[in-house]
């Protein structure tokens, strides 16, 4: 099934219930959002108007509305993570398409089971769902309940109403986050679901059952290629290019996990200098004058007199850098030479690094 180009999206299951509920969602192929049960509604301005008369930030559901009526509309292919609130699913996430016309169905929960649902268009209104004759008597009941219309006494705070979208069950594939580690190294952070540009690539990649991520580049670049590494996966490359630059060169620390500030901290040779670098690949000049900064303060900290400080970025970006941090950096070193060199000195690294297996030939969880 082709992408057709569609938007890439991601999705967090951070949301208003239970394991049992997610796990629900997922066997039903649906993703959904989460902010307050009432209005039930699929309308943007009706939720917007109930958030200013309660001055309160579900003002938010209607923006997410307004997603999800975009996204139903247009079309889009989706990364879906389960794991927050279900650990079964912890590991990976499902990848697969909404197909274009799909309209939003509100999910009706009671302690955290099923009851029912309705699909309705995008902009439907609270009083017209609870009018329509597809409606049923049980999800009217739900409805009056948490209105405060129904049984007196029932906890309404058992009840709780999704608005969700449904993935295309043919399109549907688990994917684990081992075989594809950038869709899990550049998550979103925080929220319920947003845009995907960062993980678009690794995503249309699992999407379309490429067993070489370099498949789905219209231009294969080193540079291009470069990028198709995950963060962690390219500051290993990173060090294993220092590692072919010195014949005694020593590795003090992990790669990239034991400080924020330094990706890579080690000595080109015994009593030889100590070398101090930082890998990115952020292209927008200010996260890069950020990072940068970062690792001259750092350097600056450091007790060892004698350090080789290196900065390992996209192509072209050393001159977006402001002058006195070009001063600070012993090395600029573009991320497409890297790869350039270890493609060709380190090639079964490289080949490790993007192949990965079709999502069908993997295992659900």
């Amino acid at each position: 099934m082709s992408d057709d180009g569609l938007q890439t999206v991601y999705i967090r299951h951070k949301i208003g219930v239970n394991a049992d509920a997610i796990q629900w969602l997922y066997e039903n192929h649906y993703f959904a959002i989460h902010y307050t049960e009432t209005p039930i509604t699929a309308s943007k301005s009706e939720a917007q108007d109930h958030a200013n008369s309660k001055q309160s930030t579900e003002w938010k559901m209607g923006n997410k509305l307004d997603w999800l009526k975009e996204w139903g509309q247009d079309g889009i292919i989706v990364g879906a993570d389960y794991g927050t609130k279900n650990s079964t699913y912890k590991g990976g996430m499902r990848v697969g398409k909404v197909q274009p016309g799909t309209d939003i169905t509100i999910l009706a929960f009671q302690d955290n089971q099923f009851q029912d649902s309705v699909t309705v268009e995008p902009g439907t209104p609270e009083e017209k769902i609870y009018n329509d004759s597809d409606t049923s008597d049980e999800f009217r009941w739900l409805m009056d309940t948490v209105n405060d219309r129904g049984e007196d006494g029932y906890d309404e705070d058992k009840i709780r109403f999704l608005k969700a979208l449904k993935i295309d069950e043919e399109s549907a594939d688990w994917v684990w986050y081992r075989d594809y580690p950038a869709l899990l190294a550049v998550q979103p952070q925080g929220g319920t679901f947003s845009k995907w540009k960062q993980g678009a690539d690794h995503l249309r990649a699992a999407f379309n059952q490429v067993e070489h991520l370099t498949e789905i580049l219209d231009d294969p670049s080193y540079e291009q290629k470069a990028k198709l590494l995950a963060p962690g996966q390219l500051e290993i490359l990173c060090n294993e290019f220092l590692r072919g630059k010195h014949d005694d060169y020593l590795q003090h620390l992990p790669v990239g996990r034991s400080l924020s500030d330094v990706d890579i901290i080690s000595r080109q040779e015994p009593n030889g200098k100590r070398v101090l670098a930082q890998v990115t690949h952020a292209d927008k000049t200010g996260k890069l004058t950020e990072k940068a900064r970062d690792l001259i303060e750092y350097e600056r900290g450091s007790t060892t007199s004698e350090t080789h400080v290196m900065f390992f970025g996209p192509k072209g970006k050393e001159s977006d850098l402001p002058s006195d941090v070009v001063e600070d950096i012993d090395e600029y070193v573009e991320n497409r030479h890297v790869f350039e060199i270890m493609e060709k000195e380190r090639p079964e690294l490289v080949e490790e690094m993007l192949t990965v297996p079709p999502a069908r030939k993997t295992p659900e969880p």
